[in-house]
């Protein structure tokens, strides 16, 4: 469920929050500086990010854009450790005191459809992480409060690329989800039909010259390409150029090393997971020690592509330390591809008393994908045999 309700919730209320109109006021005063607040926020600087603000703010109280890149500030240290939720709370105070700002504004006349527009994005935001958290009754609500004005984006009633953005995360997600999820069908009913082509293709042309979503549209085809059109060598293209620009953010280089790997470029992926293994250990923010597991995993294949078991050895053990029960819980699986290969690589350096023990271990804990199979087969290739229970 939890893989469905992600793009489900862009479909309901991402769109409409990424909507531009024609006319000046679409333009906040000082363009420049909230383009560098934006890329400092994307860098992960944080702090610098709610100084400036605070400045801006304080040059123009009656402009929306400042609250709402407050909220998005908290947003984006959400999402590094999603799993995580210390900041919920006070996300989702910041994202009320958006909305309430918004109302205010709406009174001011010239300033009514823009404050419309980001109190829709933050309503948006507010559902987007109840449906992280399973709590569906909220997101839902939320989420459907934030749907206003998605059809306007999609007759092409505002003009810029921004726009776009958003009409095309719509086309793309109403043909993908009811195909994967006939469930949802009901659901949009009542609402315009998909275009997948022709959502990538909205999508791509704000990624190449929207004003404010460029990185956001970039993301969401590397996350597009990855997870729905499997194809990861365009999906690595789009991480590796975010991620050159905002080095410092975290989730750019974990997708950008992942997808490296998935695509063959062991130099790139053990370059991205050695230098996040490096900022975890030395305590940077927002570089979690919950991530070690994943970029050992990665790392000891890598050296065994390379022959070096020792080196592979090495990363194996570290990646099967005790966690916290929670993150053994949701990284289950790298523990137990992590026990085999560790085992494996005993058997090449010659250490066939500790791999038997390490492959017997491993049939005392829960199976899986063929985890019981492959230590068995591992205690045959040392010509023992394990008789199966009746």
């Amino acid at each position: 469920m939890k893989n469905l309700i992600s793009p489900l919730l862009i479909l309901l209320f991402l769109s409409p929050s990424i909507a531009f109109s024609k006319g000046n006021n679409w333009i906040p005063p000082e363009k420049a500086e909230i383009d560098t607040i934006v890329d400092l926020m994307y860098n992960m600087d944080f702090i610098k990010v709610e100084k400036r603000l605070d400045v801006w703010i304080g040059k123009y109280p009656y402009r929306p854009e400042g609250y709402f890149l407050q909220g998005m500030n908290l947003w984006v240290q959400v999402l590094v450790d999603i799993r995580n939720p210390f900041l919920d709370q006070q996300f989702q105070e910041k994202m009320d005191e958006v909305i309430d700002k918004c109302e205010e504004l709406e009174e001011i006349d010239s300033m009514e459809t823009v404050a419309q527009f980001y109190k829709s994005g933050a309503v948006g935001f507010k559902a987007r992480l109840y449906g992280n958290r399973g709590n569906w009754f909220s997101s839902a609500r939320y989420g459907l409060k934030a749907i206003d004005g998605i059809e306007d984006a999609m007759e092409g009633k505002y003009s810029n690329q921004d726009a776009k953005f958003g009409a095309g995360l719509y086309y793309y997600f109403a043909e993908v989800i009811p195909k994967d999820y006939p469930m949802v069908k009901p659901l949009l009913w009542f609402y315009p039909k998909g275009d997948k082509k022709k959502g990538i293709e909205l999508i791509r042309e704000s990624a190449e010259s929207g004003l404010f979503t460029q990185t956001e549209a970039k993301y969401y085809l590397g996350m597009i390409y990855s997870n729905y059109e499997k194809d990861n060598f365009l999906a690595v293209k789009y991480f590796r150029e975010i991620s050159n620009k905002y080095p410092r953010n975290a989730q750019f280089l974990y997708w950008r090393g992942s997808l490296a790997y998935q695509t063959g470029d062991y130099r790139d992926a053990d370059s991205c997971m050695a230098v996040m293994e490096a900022r975890i250990n030395s305590s940077q923010p927002f570089y979690y020690p919950h991530q070690l597991r994943y970029i050992y995993y990665l790392r000891g294949i890598i050296a065994e592509s390379r022959n070096n078991a020792e080196l592979a050895f090495t990363f194996y053990e570290e990646a099967i330390k005790p966690v916290d029960p929670e993150i053994h819980k949701e990284t289950e699986n790298y523990y137990i591809y992590c026990m085999i290969r560790s085992a494996n690589m005993m058997v090449k350096m010659g250490f066939t008393k500790e791999a038997e023990a390490r492959y017997r271990q491993i049939l005392t804990i829960k199976e899986y994908s063929n985890s019981h199979k492959r230590a068995k087969d591992g205690l045959a290739g040392m010509g023992i045999t394990i008789e199966e229970k009746k």
